[in-house]
């Protein structure tokens, strides 16, 4: 039983190791996209815009999907975007 335990626990460290490089990679690469997005003239404009539409497709989807009925939320989207530039 203590061999089990101790299994299982080593299994759930490696697993919260590897979720942890996995983050460590995504931001990696969100740093490697701002880098070069930044040389481009206007660039982190274009990459605001995107990230922007990105977040409300995502919100629509979630929204969708919890309520399928169609709900107008561009006053959320505006709400958390004011939230998030402000």
């Amino acid at each position: 039983m203590k061999q089990k335990i101790l299994s299982m626990m080593k299994k759930f460290q490696v697993e919260k190791i590897l979720l942890f490089l996995e983050k460590i990679n995504y931001i990696l690469e969100l740093n490697l996209l701002y880098r070069t997005v930044n040389r481009i003239e206007n660039g982190k404009i274009e990459l605001k815009n995107i990230l922007e539409n990105h977040i409300y497709q995502i919100s629509i989807q979630t929204i969708e999907h919890i309520n399928p009925i169609p709900v107008n939320v561009s006053f959320i989207f505006e709400y958390y975007t004011l939230i998030l530039y402000n």
